[in-house]
């Protein structure tokens, strides 16, 4: 059960009853709205007191603040702050952040969760939902500011209402990843394109990946068809290694053959000065998990996991991929990982995770 809470969001699913349009009053004010401020991977809940602290409450901290794949100590999928319509309504600067989930059970007239989501969705779309029918849920923009996601969230009982934050899960954490797309890409490309890095691995592996420019050649095994990037600053590490290996039969696209890879490089290349140290997957601690994917139409088996020095006490998350190029004779083993001992990672992991599905190959 867990495990597919984990992944469902990485599932592509398209939101059904989206929003069509802000009120008329905010359309006409546009060019006047502030910019929506904040961080990705957060959300702000907007719910009545009685029901945040209440059964429904539970629900959406047990799906949205789940546990993230895969990392060395618990961090939350979302980080989640709860308004209430009260404070929303009274407090500008609590309507100026980026995503926002309206959550109400509408059968309650009075709640203001209730006038607020009647108001925005129209009131065709809260009789029907009242009435137990049509979707109970939808998708908003720029509801108070620029580059701003609401999502709403209602049903006519406290039950229906958790079993539409269940059923709408997957749909709107793909939601949230997508709006949170552009900070992404800004804060992997914060500073210009390593062109030269850029180039090499174009001329060398055929394959188009814009490196940012400050990931740095750590190593370059051209008998190997390996090269280790790496990314340095004074309290993180980002690591990211391609290998370009012949494809002779689908058997090679497999979770061990991941694993195998891996600890051949860290065995290889990975150590620090403690006698006998090497980089290796732990997939006793917890569990290494793959699933296939499409990366830019290429087929790719994903792999998330820990790793750890042996005979050290160093470690972190790593997410691996085996890509298939499209003329099926050769695969790309992609790995990255993350060195950032006392902090949080899940963002991290996103960066290098972003960098890997950047990729696309001629050949």
């Amino acid at each position: 059960m867990v495990k597919n809470l984990l992944f469902q969001s990485f599932i592509a699913f398209v939101l059904v009853g989206f929003l069509a349009s802000c009120s008329d009053e905010v359309s006409q004010n546009m060019q006047t709205m502030p910019t929506a401020l904040g961080k990705m991977n957060e959300i702000v809940v907007v719910a009545d007191q009685e029901l945040w602290d209440g059964p429904v409450g539970d629900s959406i901290q047990y799906y949205f603040a789940s546990s993230y794949p895969i990392m060395p100590s618990p961090e939350p999928f979302f980080d989640l702050r709860h308004f209430t319509p009260e404070e929303i309504k009274n407090q500008k600067l609590k309507r100026e952040l980026r995503t926002y989930m309206i959550v109400g059970n509408i059968s309650d007239e009075n709640a203001n969760s209730t006038k607020m989501i009647r108001q925005d969705i129209g009131e065709s779309k809260y009789l029907e939902a009242l009435e137990g029918k049509g979707n109970n849920n939808s998708v908003g923009n720029n509801r108070w500011a620029r580059n701003q996601l609401v999502i709403y969230l209602y049903a006519n009982s406290d039950e229906a209402l958790a079993e539409t934050i269940r059923k709408s899960f997957s749909a709107i954490a793909k939601r949230v990843n997508m709006h949170d797309l552009k900070q992404l890409s800004q804060r992997v490309y914060a500073r210009p394109e390593n062109l030269g890095l850029t180039r090499k691995l174009k001329e060398q592996f055929g394959i188009n990946l814009k490196v940012p420019g400050d990931f740095q050649l750590a190593l370059e095994k051209p008998d190997e068809n390996l090269i280790w990037l790496r990314k340095d600053d004074p309290e993180t590490t980002l690591n990211f290694i391609l290998k370009k290996i012949p494809y002779t039969d689908k058997d090679q696209i497999s979770k061990a053959e991941i694993k195998r890879l891996r600890d051949e490089f860290g065995n290889s290349y990975v150590s620090t000065d403690v006698e006998g140290s090497f980089m290796r997957t732990n997939d006793v601690d917890l569990p290494m998990y793959d699933y296939t994917i499409d990366i830019n139409g290429m087929y790719a088996l994903e792999a998330r996991g820990i790793w750890e020095i042996n005979n050290d006490f160093m470690g972190g998350p790593f997410i691996s991929y085996l890509l298939l190029s499209p003329d099926q004779k050769h695969l790309y083993f992609i790995d990255a990982f993350v060195f950032a001992p006392g902090k949080a990672k899940r963002d991290l992991i996103q960066q290098l995770e972003h960098l890997a599905k950047g990729i696309t190959i001629e050949e």
